[in-house]
């Protein structure tokens, strides 16, 4: 770099055309350091100026390229401070900045990092460098002095802002949120005039380079911003649309879709009319419709169909001559969107009398799929014109003549509820005349419709169908509804129902089936039903009958022999495994008691080996397993064994096994256990050790039998003697034999367990460390001999780098091998580990369950002494020993005894006292949980223990947690507790708290601090929902006791009532001071409001008066508001 001497020379250079910004910005902090040896008066002046005009230039080819330099306005920002320190410089400063259109910067910086962003949404280092110190520079201009910016040049920098967001995506690593804040404080500056009033060039820019960003951002890719940013933005938007522009929003938004960029997509044009919706139909629908018109005026008109579906959910009349015109323009196209009129048909009843035939015949044409939706629309209109009858009688035999679709089961499945919308008369009238005209489908149509009718239409209909007026050959669809409708009345009348409909031809099909399956169901009689015939049918059937077919007859083909079988056969071959399995799950309790359905299900499994066979034997509950597949379960053992690698072999063997019998080889042969364990691998061992466990607790029950006493002992022999050369398999098996607690009554169990600890320990590695150590923490009885091993073993790989997972599992031996003696030692071991490996949630846990089990067994010296010292310990203990200490006082606080209620209520007190002590250590969301919830189980379940001081101290801890509670993530859970906590004391102490009324009133009035909008947990939906319940629960006291103490006057519940009343009043004063100051959200707030309500049931109208007299005119007014409220809703009347 050059070493200047004059000022004239720097000066020259700096000012070049030809010097790059990099090399004037280095030269730039050299002079302003001192580095060079010449004399330049105001040259922090002078830097800021140059500064200035080349950020400021757009034109000239050589400077226009400067403010892309990240380097620049770190420049730009220090010669800022640099001239901050007195009046005058500042003075200066502001006039040279004056010059700058910031904004107009700005925005050039914007658009060119957004031209360079990658494909996949990623910054280069030098475009997140530029926007970084940009933003910065905008913070202090806006912070230190100000941005002269005007509306239009405002939406400008919206605009280039919003478009890089959108090309950035997802960007969470990114500071998003501060860079939108300062972006909208800029925005907002013209919006500060009392003057101010949107210009019509501003708001034109909006609508045509803004808005369709901030449809694309708010709607198809709102997951890309965070919620904050994203209430930012949605606000400049909704402040645009619906406050400043409302009136002319129609125009507005068709010169935003004249020429729609590229990049808007139909969630965004959604998102839009959703906004409208939202904001405008209660108050001006016929814009809601106008702005319809517009959006799918030109690209989106494929929306027509979407959007018409968001407005017809208003609650409001829409015009006819909307209907109208959407129908004209939609039926005057190539090819109409048929479905679309359809649905402008089913809104506007006019439409649809007027237009109805129009609409059939130019849908005949349209495939199943669109013809279903069609006549469900335009059902629907007639229904809404009330004109169903017309329907019935002249659209829907219409529609059975230009199209096959109209007779389909599935388009009569929408239309058959709506027969409900006739009167009796009306359906009666109808059948009769399609009776008379022989019109099946229609006819077909009102008696299906009848079964979704009330009795008392049925009724009128049925003298309609007497004397085998229905009863034609080929009418047996009818027959069988109407058999359906009207049961054993219809068959009573008519028994010769079969032969006038079918005559002397065979079942073929379905409905003629359905009315001989229905018969038989009526009679009982299945004589007439020929397996043969029923068999073909079920072989015929499509897959999307083969399930409804079987939910229906399932019962009747019970007495059908091989109808089963054939139903397997094709569902098999045609239905996913899935379809079969949720149909037997939803029928299962039914199927259990169908012993033909289950024995061909089992034939047809042995005979097809479909591969959804396992799956279905887990299926049935064990005792149907074993009644009817029983003789399956060798094949399974013979498959699990072929085939190791297949859990769901394993995981049926493990089901049909839950209550073994001992019958079968796996369960009486020893050797075939042993293959089975033998044979298993990480994914199967779970499922194959719980059916050895079974097998081995069901031998040890039933000891007494020959049978399982030869297998006991055999086993012990076999496995003690395998000990000597292990195999895998047999330690596996000696293991479950030894976790088991009845173990330790068999014959020579010691010395199986000391051979089998021996063994495990001599073969324990660091490889294989953690499985042999699970192997030993899962042996519940251990002698002597066998603690002594493992405390060697213990000591061997104590001192050893091994993961915290082996070292808690080594701290489980320890405890379950030491001694009373021992406590402290295991206190500070544990203590140890949880400092180390406490915040790992797990690890946590495995320790708390270990410590746990060892406190059980200490004797009443020990358990106190070591208490006294925890206590002590953590009272003086440093910072990061705190939550270890807290959690051990916790587990060694719900072991309290009774008989020594004086000493444990003293150590318990002295516990919550050195909490309070040490409540500025308590960072540790899963220790503070912890003691609330022992603390809070204290309280219900040992209430010898809470005294009147413990009560007090626990009402202070909810105090001192109520301002401490931010946990991040757990915060809720912290707070939830704590209420919890508070709402036990209050429910099973009230009467300890007469006299200390003031103590509930604080915590009570801090409870509510977290959950209002300055609070950690503000929106908090659970916390306030809680908050109401403790509110209610202490103005409602549940009192139980005898009926003669409720019925009396001066019950326990008015006794409390009236003793809190005096000081309830200052509860609902300090919500109305918080409600004010700190605020709620809307839905807290309402939350909030039963238990608010339950304090005025409360208080008594002085009361109520004492509570105005304590608010300012703010507060009074605000409660005059809340009162009205409570009578009006929160209010119990008659």
């Amino acid at each position: 770099m050059e070493d200047f001497t004059t000022a004239e020379s720097v000066t020259r250079f700096l000012r070049a055309k030809n010097s790059t910004p990099e090399t004037v910005v280095a030269t730039a902090r050299r002079l302003l350091a001192g580095q060079y040896s010449l004399y330049l008066p105001n040259l922090a002046i002078f830097v800021f100026d140059l500064v200035c005009d080349r950020v400021s230039e757009f034109v000239a080819k050589n400077f226009k390229q400067w403010k892309f330099c990240p380097e620049l306005w770190l420049l730009w920002a220090e010669v800022w401070h640099m001239l901050g320190s007195e009046p005058l410089s500042r003075e200066i400063r502001a006039k040279s900045f004056r010059r700058v259109k910031t904004v107009l910067v700005a925005v050039a910086v914007l658009d060119e990092v957004a031209s360079q962003i990658e494909k996949d949404g990623k910054l280069s280092e030098t475009s997140l460098l530029l926007l970084s110190n940009m933003f910065a520079c905008l913070q202090m201009f806006l912070t230190l002095g100000y941005i002269d910016v005007d509306e239009f040049s405002a939406i400008g920098l919206v605009k280039s802002y919003s478009y890089m967001l959108l090309q950035l995506g997802s960007s969470s690593d990114l500071p998003i949120d501060e860079w939108t804040m300062l972006v909208n404080s800029i925005y907002e500056l013209p919006h500060q005039a009392v003057t101010y009033k949107p210009t019509k060039k501003s708001m034109a820019r909006y609508f045509t380079e803004v808005l369709p960003i901030h449809l694309v951002l708010l709607g198809s890719r709102k997951n890309i911003l965070s919620a904050e940013s994203h209430k930012v933005l949605h606000a400049i938007f909704h402040e645009i649309l619906f406050t400043l522009e409302r009136n002319v929003l129609p125009v507005q938004i068709a010169s935003a879709m004249a020429n729609p960029p590229d990049f808007l997509d139909e969630p965004g044009v959604l998102f839009l009319f959703q906004e409208v919706i939202t904001n405008m139909a209660s108050t001006d629908i016929s814009a809601c419709e106008t702005i319809f018109l517009k959006l799918t005026a030109g690209k989106f008109a494929s929306m027509s169909e979407e959007l018409i579906t968001v407005l017809s959910k208003v609650n409001k009349t829409l015009s006819s001559g909307f209907f109208a015109e959407i129908y004209t323009k939609e039926t005057s196209q190539q090819k109409p969107n048929w479905t679309l009129v359809s649905r402008l048909l089913q809104l506007d009843p006019k439409l649809t009398l007027a237009k109805w035939k129009d609409v059939l015949d130019g849908c005949s044409k349209e495939p199943l799929s669109k013809i279903i939706i069609i006549a469900d629309n335009v059902s629907l209109g007639f229904v809404k014109a009330r004109d169903f009858p017309i329907f019935a009688s002249e659209v829907y035999p219409y529609g059975l003549s230009v199209s096959k679709h109209w007779a389909s089961k599935e388009v009569l499945a929408k239309l058959t509820p709506k027969v409900n919308e006739l009167s009796g008369n009306q359906i009666a009238r109808l059948c009769k005349q399609f009776l008379e005209t022989k019109s099946v489908k229609p006819l077909s149509l009102l008696v299906q419709g009848l079964l979704f009718c009330p009795l008392s239409k049925q009724k009128t209909a049925q003298s309609v169908f007497t004397e085998y007026s229905f009863c034609h050959a080929g009418w047996s669809e009818i027959g069988y509804y109407v058999l359906c409708v009207y049961g054993e009345a219809a068959f009573s009348t008519q028994p010769e129902i079969v032969a006038r409909i079918m005559g002397d031809k065979v079942p073929v099909q379905k409905s003629d089936f359905d009315l001989v399956f229905r018969v038989a169901e009526l009679t009982g009689d299945v004589t007439h039903i020929t397996p043969k015939h029923v068999i073909s049918h079920i072989k015929s059937m499509s897959k999307d009958s083969l399930i409804p077919f079987m939910e229906r007859w399932v019962v009747l083909m019970e007495h059908v022999p091989g109808a089963y079988a054939a139903w397997f056969e094709k569902a098999f071959q045609t239905l996913r495994a899935p379809e079969i399995l949720d149909y037997v799950h939803t029928r299962q309790a039914l199927l259990c008691e169908m012993p033909a359905f289950l024995t061909e299900l089992l034939e047809s499994l042995r005979k097809l080996k479909p591969a959804v066979i396992y799956d279905l034997l887990s299926s049935f509950p064990p005792m149907i397993f074993r009644r009817f597949f029983g003789d399956f379960l060798t094949q399974l053992t013979t498959d699990a064994l072929a085939h190791p690698d297949k859990a769901d072999i394993r995981k049926a063997l493990r089901h049909a096994l839950q209550e073994p019998v001992l019958k079968s080889p796996l369960e009486k042969d020893l050797s075939i256990l042993r293959e089975l364990i033998a044979k298993s691998n990480s994914d199967t061992r779970a499922d194959t050790l719980a059916v050895a466990e079974r097998i081995w607790s069901a031998h040890v029950t039933n000891i007494k039998t020959p049978q399982s006493e030869a297998f006991v002992k055999n086993a012990i022999k076999t496995f003690r003697k395998s000990l000597k050369k292990p195999h895998e398999a047999d330690l596996i098996m000696s293991r479950v034999i030894l976790s088991m607690k009845s173990a330790e009554k068999l014959d020579d169990f010691n010395k199986f367990l000391e051979r089998y600890i021996s063994v495990v320990c001599d073969r324990m590695t660091i490889d294989n460390l953690e499985r042999q150590l699970a192997a030993l923490s899962e042996i519940p009885n251990l002698s002597e001999k066998a603690k002594a091993c493992i405390r060697e073993t213990v000591r061997k790989y104590g001192t050893e780098s091994v993961s915290a997972r082996c070292q808690a599992q080594l701290f489980a031996l320890v405890t379950k091998t030491s001694d009373s003696a021992d406590a402290q030692y295991v206190v500070a071991l544990f203590v140890a580990l949880h400092q180390k490996d406490g915040d790992n949630k797990e690890i946590r846990e495995a320790l708390l369950s270990s410590i746990k089990e060892y406190f059980r067994y200490l004797d009443n010296d020990d358990y106190t002494d070591l208490f006294a010292h925890a206590v002590i310990s953590l009272r003086d203990s440093p910072a990061d020993y705190v939550a270890p200490l807290i959690d051990v006082c916790s587990v060694l606080a719900w072991n309290v005894d009774k008989e020594y209620t004086e000493a444990h209520t003293k150590l318990l007190v002295a516990f919550i006292l050195a909490i309070s002590e040490r409540s500025a250590d308590l960072e540790n969301a899963a220790t503070v949980l912890l003691f609330v919830e022992t603390l809070t189980k204290l309280v219900a379940e040992k209430t010898w223990v809470i005294q009147q001081y413990s009560v007090e101290l626990a009402l202070s801890t909810a105090h001192m947690l109520a301002h401490e509670i931010d946990y991040g993530a757990d915060s809720e859970k912290v707070y939830l507790a704590v209420v919890k906590l508070v709402s036990y004391v209050v429910l099973f102490r009230r009467y300890r708290l007469l006299s200390r009324h003031h103590l509930v009133l604080k915590v009570f009035s801090d409870l509510m601090l977290p959950i209002s909008n300055t609070g950690t947990l503000r929106g908090s939906s659970a916390g306030a929902a809680a908050y109401a319940r403790l509110l209610t629960n202490l103005c409602e006291p549940q009192i139980h006791g005898p009926a003669k103490d409720a019925d009396a006057l001066t019950s326990r519940a008015a006794f409390f009532k009236s003793a809190l009343r005096k000081h309830a009043h200052i509860l609902l004063v300090n919500y109305i001071h918080t409600r004010l100051n700190n605020r709620f959200s809307g839905d807290v707030s309402d939350l909030m409001m039963p238990g608010i309500y339950s304090l005025f049931s409360l208080l008594s109208k002085d009361e109520l008066l004492l509570v105005n007299k304590c608010l300012d005119e703010l507060g009074k007014a605000y409660y005059q508001s809340l009162y009205s409220t409570y009578k009006n809703h929160g209010k119990w009347t008659e």
